[in-house]
């Protein structure tokens, strides 16, 4: 999975949603390019959601994740989610010794014969944003394209060992992608110091593109999916999109951000956040 093969933004859907509402975010998706559609580990809302996509004749595939210990429940799972050449896959892991315990068992290796199969088009690992364990991951997982994990700004200003971790997957030729940009709804409200801060940029923005432009100004940042709360969110998203980019920020706006993200207090559930699997 290279970076420029896929948008810097991907759509996350969940069971609960209606069908009217799923169709809505699929279309808006497609008519802004989104590559990829998120859709969990949930095996029956991948089936719903091709469908969905099938009916705007655009070519998106889809992104699952899966808590599977074995190859056969590795193969079991990308059949029962109909996935094909076009998807990506995240083996689910909480902990080194779930890592261990899963590469002793060849699941990441079955999830590379998948892809030369055709059964996949890409496989990696969904993690929490732990810097030790994507370390361990780059180091000793060699059948995989990507790793996924929380990112956001308070997590990268509060967390650099997690920057310097992102920066080695990288180096490692893997692509990251992100999930919780808005830190789990922590980013509301936005302290003053924070207004202040964005206030005094030469570009004014919205505290949601400024959350997004954090994650995408890291170049080994592929795509940032978001859960819309509804869908004038997400047409915004969509919209910053279009210009979003890594390294993109000249240093007057880096400064703005590192200010703002000062500007937030200290916060244990901000690192409960992190410790999430997507």
């Amino acid at each position: 999975m290279a970076n420029e093969e896929i948008s810097i933004l991907t759509l996350s859907l969940r069971t609960n949603l209606p069908d009217a509402q799923c169709k809505a975010y699929i279309q808006t998706a497609c008519n802004f390019g989104l590559s990829l559609i998120d859709t969990g580990a949930d095996v029956a809302l991948a089936g719903r959601i091709r469908t969905f996509v099938a009916d705007t004749a655009r070519t998106t595939g889809l992104l699952g994740s899966c808590a599977c210990s074995t190859p056969a429940e590795l193969s079991a799972w990308i059949e029962a989610a109909g996935f094909s050449g076009a998807d990506a896959l995240a083996v689910r892991v909480q902990s080194a010794d779930e890592l261990e315990r899963l590469h002793t068992n060849g699941v990441f290796a079955a999830g590379r014969h998948a892809k030369n199969a055709g059964t996949l088009g890409s496989v990696g690992v969904s993690l929490p944003a732990d810097p030790e364990l994507i370390r361990s991951i780059c180091e000793t997982v060699g059948d995989i394209d990507f790793i996924r994990i929380p990112l956001n700004i308070l997590l990268l200003e509060k967390t650099p060992r997690l920057r310097e971790a992102v920066r080695f997957a990288g180096e490692c030729e893997l692509s990251v992608l992100a999930s919780d940009p808005f830190a789990g709804g922590k980013l509301v409200p936005v302290p003053a110091e924070a207004h202040e801060a964005y206030r005094t940029a030469p570009v004014p923005r919205s505290h949601e593109e400024w959350a997004l432009r954090a994650v995408w100004e890291m170049q080994e940042v592929a795509t940032v999916t978001i859960e819309p709360a509804n869908d004038a969110q997400f047409q915004r998203a969509c919209v910053f999109a279009e210009t979003g980019r890594a390294n993109s920020l000249p240093l007057r706006e880096l400064a703005v951000l590192e200010k703002a993200a000062h500007a937030f207090p200290d916060d244990e559930t901000i690192f409960e956040c992190a410790q999430q699997i997507y």
